[in-house]
């Protein structure tokens, strides 16, 4: 599965452009584009190796974030958070060590309120 996502996520690299922006970790850059869905993604990632570090964010068709997120070392991490199209919290995705979920909450525009070790 993660060969396949992995694969998937180069498909993306392909078809991103590169820009400079300051909320990357260090050694990372920015990468927006389509997927094959699509949905627009922005991520941060190692220009040198694609291994996705920082902030996550994919877009619907209407430009609004739906699913936001952070990935330390390739790794999903912390809460992930699906938006509805009018930014409202759906559901809420704890992720811990080596992006195992802790819990998950499905919601209706509420803020989740749990904290994410």
């Amino acid at each position: 599965m993660l060969r396949g996502h992995w694969l998937a996520c180069l498909s993306v690299c392909a078809a991103l452009s590169l820009c400079a922006c300051s909320k990357c970790p260090a050694n990372c850059q920015v990468f927006r584009g389509k997927q094959a869905d699509g949905k627009t993604v922005e991520m941060c990632a190692r220009s040198s190796n694609f291994l996705r570090n920082g902030p996550y964010t994919e877009f619907g068709s209407n430009g609004k974030p739906e699913l936001v997120g952070q990935y330390a070392d390739n790794v999903k991490f912390g809460i992930w958070r699906a938006l509805d199209g009018e930014g409202r919290l759906k559901q809420a995705i704890c992720y811990g060590d080596g992006g195992k979920v802790r819990w998950r909450e499905s919601r209706n525009g509420e803020v989740e309120k749990r904290s994410c070790p």
